[in-house]
């Protein structure tokens, strides 16, 4: 797909142009007479609950708190029930862009289709060139309302195994979701395949024997494989030295300018999948979440 530049700042800024982080409601809030779970047993308690400043100040019995002066609100919640926030905790962002354009398939195909069709793949946005065109915008928007819809559902925090070209990717979903006000574990998804995709496409076992059969009867559609020829795959595909220590690189970048847990980012250390990373990459990323205390993530589909 070629190699990947940075983009100039012009194409990260109208993220900042459209968008603005949300801050707590100075105004105090009282929640009087909700239902919460009991932290000590399995049932459920009564009680009033304040917030003032974007965070629960003080927790009593119903209706021992007074309701807020100087244009406080108050929330009867006698009929409601107050719960944790959930935790989305898989997710892949820049996905919304293709929701409901892939039919039903087995994993392995579907995953195909996914990468060929979101906005950067090579049936994306700007065709065979969307991996070098598409606008790092896109990728922030998608984060956007990924976590428009986690806060919806009821989630609070986000794990959003997110697939980057660059820091730039990273750096519009981090500005999304610093904007829609969810905490978010991003794990930046790289792999040192040194043919791209290539090993998503799963062995078979009797792949050779399958291959030459259908090449010696002649089939033009091979042997009806997952490959592009279609054959299928007889061994795993190669690793690039070069382009692992170039996403090792990117991992360490990513961290130093967007991991900040008092702001609500995490950056997660995410080798997409333990088949398209190979052990030097594997061992590369333990090392990066040893040194920086970070969580580490990775598909074993």
């Amino acid at each position: 797909m070629g190699n990947v530049t940075r983009l100039p700042a012009a194409a990260v800024d109208p993220m900042a142009s459209v968008i603005r982080p949300l801050r707590p409601a100075s105004k105090p809030t009282l929640l009087r007479n909700a239902l919460i779970p009991d932290s000590d047993g399995d049932g459920y308690l009564r009680r009033d609950v304040l917030i003032a400043d974007g965070l629960l100040v003080k927790i009593a019995p119903a209706g021992t708190l007074a309701t807020p002066r100087d244009g406080g609100r108050f929330v009867d919640c006698t009929h409601r029930m107050l719960l944790p926030g959930f935790f989305n905790a898989h997710t892949h962002s820049v996905q919304h862009w293709v929701r409901g354009l892939i039919m039903p398939l087995p994993l392995e195909l579907w995953v195909l289709q996914l990468i060929q069709h979101e906005p950067r793949g090579n049936g994306g946005w700007n065709g065979s060139e969307s991996f070098d065109k598409t606008p790092a915008l896109a990728v922030g928007v998608s984060a956007m309302l990924c976590g428009v819809e986690a806060l919806l559902s009821g989630c609070t925090a986000i794990m959003d195994h997110h697939y980057i070209r660059n820091c730039e990717d990273m750096a519009t979903a981090v500005a999304a979701y610093k904007a829609v006000g969810i905490r978010a574990f991003i794990a930046p998804m790289l792999d040192d395949d040194a043919e791209l995709y290539q090993n998503f496409i799963p062995l078979c076992s009797a792949a050779e024997e399958v291959n030459r059969r259908a090449h010696a009867a002649g089939c033009a559609c091979g042997s009806r494989g997952m490959r592009a020829d279609g054959n299928f795959r007889e061994r795993p595909g190669g690793s690039d030295a070069e382009k692992t220590k170039k996403q090792l690189a990117l991992w360490e970048e990513c961290v130093e300018r967007f991991h900040r847990p008092d702001e609500g980012i995490h950056v997660v250390i995410g080798p997409v999948t333990a088949y398209s990373a190979s052990l030097d990459m594997l061992r590369g990323a333990a090392d990066i979440r040893r040194r920086h205390g970070l969580a580490g993530h990775t598909h074993l589909l």
